[in-house]
């Protein structure tokens, strides 16, 4: 596979789904090391694997208790995984044959920004729907479903995304903070009394109106909420 580029892929355009930032060097030297060690586990090269493939390989529950079953501790096993998801994100993304235009789009929408921050600010009505905030520069196009898990569509449905205040956007990222399907406010017990407090989230239930349409994001965001209950 290619470790070079794979490298450089993790230190300047990779977004870690716990930072939102690219990888430091070292950890995206570990990355590719750790890729080594799946290659080496599966007996082959995944240089031309598609990108479904590597998420395939990533979600094989069996596929990580053989590995275990061989002696690889259950921390190297989590991040074995964490690398091939990081490298079907590389190979999704430097393979892309996207017109320059949508590619630009994307890239906007990565950052919360273009049409996708323009479509959110519409239904949203330019409000964080649960402190009711409308300074442009305090309100964030917040992904329900993680943009690195996102296919290119799902990046751009703006039911895929909240209008949320700087503060409830970090929460949110970090998964410390979910919606019910009634859209009623979920926070983490790791989230200290002090910090709901402080932050606005103690005290009267809070609620925002969810469309159907975002479901099924917000399922998979409740089951990162749940993880970290």
């Amino acid at each position: 596979m290619p470790y070079a580029p794979f490298q450089r892929y993790l230190q300047t355009t990779y977004r870690s789904p716990k930072t939102g930032r690219p990888l430091v060097p070292g950890a995206a030297g570990d990355y590719a090391s750790n890729m080594r060690k799946v290659e080496r586990l599966l007996g082959q090269a995944l240089d031309h694997s598609t990108p479904t493939e590597l998420r395939g390989l990533a979600d094989r529950g069996d596929l990580h208790r053989a590995w275990q079953s061989a002696g690889t501790p259950l921390n190297v096993v989590q991040n074995l995984v964490s690398a091939l998801r990081a490298y079907a994100h590389f190979r999704a993304e430097g393979s892309t044959t996207a017109p320059p235009t949508q590619a630009k789009t994307l890239a906007l929408a990565r950052l919360g920004q273009g049409p996708f921050r323009d479509d959110l600010l519409r239904y949203w009505q330019a409000r964080c729907p649960l402190t009711g905030a409308t300074t442009p520069v305090l309100l964030r196009a917040s992904h329900i479903k993680p943009w690195a898990a996102s296919d290119d569509a799902e990046r751009l449905d703006p039911f895929n995304g909240l209008l949320l205040a700087v503060h409830l956007d970090a929460l949110f990222d970090a998964a410390l903070i979910s919606f019910s399907a009634s859209g009623t406010l979920l926070v983490s017990s790791r989230l200290p009394a002090l910090e709901r407090t402080a932050f606005g989230l103690a005290g009267t239930a809070k609620t925002l109106a969810l469309d159907v349409r975002h479901q099924g994001y917000m399922e998979q965001h409740r089951a990162r909420h749940r993880a970290l209950a």
